[in-house]
């Protein structure tokens, strides 16, 4: 079950959410590492902290642990299982977190499926550009069409309309 989150998060609300799920794992990059460990004593769930591009002390380093990782042949499961768990904003109290199947995210690709994709257009040549945050319903479903698709998912921190516009170019991305 993934439990996407915001990078602009406090290190306060970012324990909130670690709680509340009673996530496991953290999967961090370097930059934004220090949030989860500075909260990790107080998450009774939380085993551990992967941080990609190296570690960062008390946690495990990403590339290291995959590639110590045997061969991975996928997880048997049902549409009824819990995939993600996404975190409302909270403007009315506490963020609470939003159950979502992995039925949920076929059936969101199927209605979607239409809006990337014209009549007799090959699906394949649609990847997507995404400004959009994957902690939001919508930039996370916007992501898995285009994944289900069979399709690259070209990923921006944040939506800069240069780099936008180079990425668009540099991956011959259809606007």
């Amino acid at each position: 079950v993934i439990i996407p989150t915001m990078s602009v998060l406090t290190a306060a609300d970012l324990e909130f959410l670690l709680v509340d799920s009673g996530a496991k794992v953290v999967l961090s990059n370097q930059e934004l590492g220090h949030k989860p460990i500075s909260v990790r004593e107080r998450c009774p769930e939380l085993k551990d902290v992967v941080v990609t591009g190296g570690s960062l002390q008390g946690t495990a380093g990403y590339e290291e642990i995959v590639a110590r990782a045997p061969e991975f042949d996928g997880v048997d499961g049902r549409d009824e299982d819990l995939a993600a768990l996404i975190y409302t904003s909270g403007t009315t109290g506490k963020p609470k977190g939003v159950m979502l199947t992995h039925k949920n995210f076929y059936a969101q690709a199927l209605l979607s499926y239409g809006l990337y994709v014209a009549k007799g257009e090959d699906s394949r040549a649609n990847s997507m550009l995404m400004p959009l945050p994957l902690s939001h319903v919508y930039g996370l479903s916007v992501a898995v069409t285009t994944l289900l698709m069979g399709n690259t998912v070209v990923m921006m921190r944040r939506f800069e309309p240069q780099a936008a516009l180079e990425l668009v170019r540099e991956h011959a991305l259809k606007i």
